[in-house]
């Protein structure tokens, strides 16, 4: 401060003070107290020193008076020593590229003050995020800022760094996008066998929409509501997504056929749906055999139809199984001896024959499992024919002397036919004179053939006609009766 009279001459040895407002006086300190003398040149000094940055009035009075005189000063804030603090606007990104958050560099010095214009240096580790600037000085305030946004997932690591090598650090956790996550269900191309033990693994896969996997997610694994108590999903279908966004349950069950598998995410209902086939149980499967007809003319023409439904221990149809046919006696004509079971699991052959009886016929699995069933190969009864054998013999008219008359009954196939009614009969204009066994009727035995006695009391040859009862084919051959000369 520099003290003059009005006419210009230095005022020595007055007492000069110094003194700032006093509402930043306590960020400042003035050498002697703000007191200063004039020398001879009438200059009083004092060192001032302060911790506040900004422009400043000082005031110099002269002691006891009002005579005084106010001037600005100018603080700046203290570069070399500046620290930095790092925010961030979001500690968490989704890594599409797009998302970012803002890193904000706030520099001050040791007093609290902004650190205008200072550069501030932005990088991250790993290095693979993308800063809307790697360097940017410090406004008015400050504070520096950029934007950060990256695709490579994970926990990134921050830095702010001054010119004077300070720096602060944050965390910025870039993860995949959840909310919009899709999911890709995988089913191996293969078979699996109802038995309710054979297992297949399902593995949804759960990515967002840049690819990422996406960890932590619940998916739910269904089956058709139709079809979903024949099925067993591990977990009740409920699996977490791992590291690698795959979610795994194994599903088995006992219903053959393609059914769809669907994978629904827990947090958006995104899903994907896959066919899985599960195939009978070959290894456990049985058979039942029936016949269209359990009778059949012996005649090598008229056939049963041989029928093998194939099922696994849950009814599931056992398709494209070779299934063997054999009868005992084995004197039958088969179509087939072995037929594939076609999609509905039956297999179909054609039985006929020649040989007469009752025959057992079978059906056998590869597994060993058979089953069995008779068919009866009989006579072709409605087409037969009757022989009359009447011997060559003279019987006499006693009423007591007999011929026995045999009745042979085939079919066109030459089998005699058992059990068939023969009407044995005279002509009506003599039948009064003679007696049949049984009023003439009787019926075929086993070897096809009916027998009855005739005797009578009127000489001559005569006509015996014997008549099937069920399809009225006849024959007719003569007998002879004479006189008895005896009497």
């Amino acid at each position: 401060a520099t003290l003059q009279d009005k006419n210009g001459n230095p005022l020595k040895d007055k007492e000069i003070t110094f003194s700032v407002p006093n509402d930043v006086a306590s960020r400042f300190s003035i050498s002697n107290s703000g007191k200063g003398m004039t020398d001879s040149n009438g200059i009083a000094i004092a060192s001032l020193t302060g911790t506040l940055a900004g422009t400043h009035m000082i005031t110099a009075r002269l002691a006891n008076s009002n005579v005084s005189d106010t001037q600005p000063m100018t603080f700046v804030a203290d570069k070399d020593r500046a620290v930095v603090v790092l925010q961030t606007s979001k500690a968490e990104i989704i890594g599409n590229g797009v998302d970012e958050t803002t890193l904000t560099a706030t520099v001050k010095d040791p007093f609290d003050n902004v650190v205008k214009n200072l550069s501030v240096v932005f990088r991250t580790s790993p290095a693979d995020t993308q800063l809307s600037l790697k360097a940017l000085n410090t406004n008015e305030n400050g504070i520096a800022e950029v934007t950060l946004k990256g695709t490579v997932l994970g926990v990134h690591t921050a830095e702010a760094i001054l010119l004077n090598g300070k720096s602060d650090t944050k965390i910025v956790n870039i993860v995949p996008d959840t909310s919009n996550a899709q999911v890709t269900l995988n089913i191996p191309a293969q078979q699996v066998v109802t038995n309710n033990s054979d297992s297949v693994q399902l593995t949804a896969t759960v990515k967002d929409p840049s690819n990422h996997p996406v960890a932590g997610i619940t998916v739910n694994f269904t089956m058709p509501q139709d079809v979903a108590a024949n099925f067993t999903l591990e977990n009740n279908g409920i699996a977490i997504t791992q590291a690698n966004g795959e979610a795994h349950v194994t599903l088995k069950g006992k219903k053959a056929g393609t059914h769809t598998v669907t994978a629904t995410l827990g947090n958006n209902n995104a899903s994907d749906a896959q066919p899985v086939t599960f195939v009978a149980d070959k290894d456990s499967a049985v058979v039942v055999l029936q016949t269209s007809k359990a009778e059949i003319i012996g005649n090598g023409v008229d056939e049963t139809t041989l029928t093998a439904t194939v099922k696994d221990p849950f009814d599931n149809a056992v398709k494209d199984l070779p299934v063997t046919f054999s009868t005992n006696p084995a004197d039958t004509q088969l179509s087939q001896s072995t037929s594939n079971t076609n999609d509905s699991g039956v297999a179909e052959v054609t039985l006929k024959g020649t040989v007469l009886g009752v025959h057992t016929v079978e059906a056998t699995l590869l597994n060993g499992n058979g089953y069995t069933t008779t068919v009866n190969i009989a006579p072709d009864a409605s087409n037969a024919q009757v022989t009359l054998n009447i011997p060559a013999q003279q019987v006499v008219t006693n009423n007591s002397d007999s011929v026995q008359l045999t009745a042979t009954v085939k079919d066109p196939s030459n089998h005699p036919v058992a059990g068939i009614t023969v009407n044995f009969t005279m002509p009506q204009d003599v039948a009064a004179n003679f007696t049949l066994e049984n009023n003439g009727i009787a019926i075929t035995q086993a070897n096809g053939e009916a027998h009855v006695t005739l005797k009578g009391k009127k000489a001559g040859t005569h006509t015996v006609t014997a008549t099937l009862g069920n399809n009225n084919t006849s024959d007719s051959q003569p007998v002879t009766f004479v006189a008895d000369k005896t009497s």
